[in-house]
C-alpha cells in the first residue's frame, strides 16, 4: 500500500483514462481483473476498486493535494503473485508520475 505524491495532475481527475490504463496494466503484469467499481467526488477526485482473481486493488485520488493512495492485495495460496503485484504498483507509479512515495509492504504466504 502506498501514499503517493503525483506530477500527473490530469490523471488525478480523469477516472475514465485511469480505469482504462489500470485494466491494461493488470493484463500486462499477469493479474486478472474480474470486476470494477468507482465513485467520483465533487472535487474531481475518485475512488476506483478492481476485483482481481488474485484479490483486489484500490485507488483513491486527492487532486487538491496531488495525492493518491493505493492498496494492492494478492493472495498466494495456489501460486505466488507477489512479483505481479509489485510490477502492477510500478506501472501505477509511472502512470501517475510519482514524485514521492510512502510505501508499506506486507509479505503474505497465503
Amino acid at each position: 500500500m502506498g501514499q503517493l505524491e503525483c506530477a500527473n495532475e490530469a490523471a488525478l481527475t480523469n477516472l475514465k483514462d485511469t480505469a482504462k490504463f489500470l485494466a491494461q496494466a493488470v493484463k500486462k503484469t499477469g493479474l486478472h481483473q474480474v470486476a470494477s467499481a468507482s465513485h467520483s467526488f465533487s472535487n474531481g477526485g475518485y475512488t476506483l476498486i478492481l476485483a482481481l482473481a488474485e484479490s483486489h486493488a484500490s485507488l483513491h485520488t486527492w487532486p487538491e493535494f496531488n495525492l493518491i493512495t493505493c492498496d494492492i492485495y494478492v493472495c498466494n495460496l495456489t501460486s505466488d503473485s507477489t512479483q505481479n503485484a509489485h510490477d502492477f504498483f510500478d506501472e501505477i507509479k509511472k502512470f501517475f508520475q510519482v514524485t514521492k512515495a510512502n510505501v508499506s509492504v506486507i509479505d503474505r504466504s497465503y
